[in-house]
């Protein structure tokens, strides 16, 4: 029979890559009662700071969340700075965990690249990255990664053999920049293309994750032909393919070029 015994956090010696969490109580007579797959589906609904912390509680739920489980998929949000992140993929590799990490997801985090690259570069069966929320990061610095690496033989870089997909919101990166776009652009006829997808942030007031050319539909992405916003009503926004060849097929759209609206080059009424 197992008594009702209350374990604080602080009682516990079991080392954690993070500082400075709040102390907490747990009735381990509570999780003692429940099975092991109910406990499993509690972590997967926890990132990564809270299930670490979770597991230094008791011994059972140590031994009930083993580090093939609870390192499979990992989710981080923005209460892990990118100091404790740094942190925390030594922690990772001390404990030899990072070969069980097949899907990261970032969260609002103010991830940088070179997180990115060094997730990469450390966890040899990753399948997934996810990164909802990062501006600071550079998508020309991932992909030349990419494909250096893919070109080297040297046994030193990472081969990223079950590698599927790095899925980023449209924001990430910040607006579009040319010289960047293009050798993106590059990389990504090196690499299979569909390595990276992208998505949409929770933001509804984004302007790129929420931009869509107004005369064929297509969202915006960073490595698109040039987008151009029409300069008289500063509302409509166009990409560079249809502006290619509206300006094509368009005689009085090419002549009057600096004298007629982006919208009216479309037919479409300037507000």
């Amino acid at each position: 029979m197992v008594e009702n015994t209350v374990i604080s956090t602080h009682d516990l010696s079991i080392a954690s890559p993070f500082e400075q969490i709040q102390p907490y109580a747990l009735n381990i007579s509570q999780f003692s009662h429940l099975p092991g797959d109910v406990l499993l589906n509690i972590a997967e609904f926890l990132d990564l700071r809270s299930l670490i912390t979770l597991r230094t509680v008791s011994r059972l739920l140590y031994l009930t969340l083993p580090n093939k489980t609870v390192f499979n998929k990992i989710y981080l949000t923005n209460n892990v700075s990118p100091i404790q992140f740094d942190k925390l993929l030594i922690f990772l590799e001390s404990i030899k965990a990072t070969q069980f990490i097949r899907q990261v997801t970032f969260y609002e985090m103010t991830i940088t690249h070179e997180s990115l690259i060094s997730v990469l570069t450390r966890c040899e069966n990753l399948r997934h990255i996810s990164v909802y929320g990062g501006k600071n990061v550079k998508l020309r610095k991932i992909t030349k990664s990419l494909v250096k690496w893919q070109q080297e033989n040297s046994n030193d870089s990472p081969k990223l053999e079950h590698f599927k997909s790095l899925v980023l919101t449209r924001c990430v990166g910040g607006p579009r920049r040319n010289y960047p776009a293009q050798k993106v652009n590059q990389d990504l006829q090196i690499l299979k293309k569909h390595i990276i997808k992208l998505a949409e942030c929770d933001d509804l007031s984004c302007e790129l994750c929420t931009k869509r050319c107004d005369h064929c539909g297509i969202q915006y992405q960073f490595w698109d032909y040039y987008w151009i916003t029409c300069s008289w009503c500063k509302k409509r926004n166009f990409c560079g393919v249809c502006v290619y060849n509206v300006s094509q097929n368009n005689v009085n759209a090419r002549n009057g070029y600096f004298r007629m609206s982006m919208c009216q080059m479309f037919g479409m009424p300037c507000f």
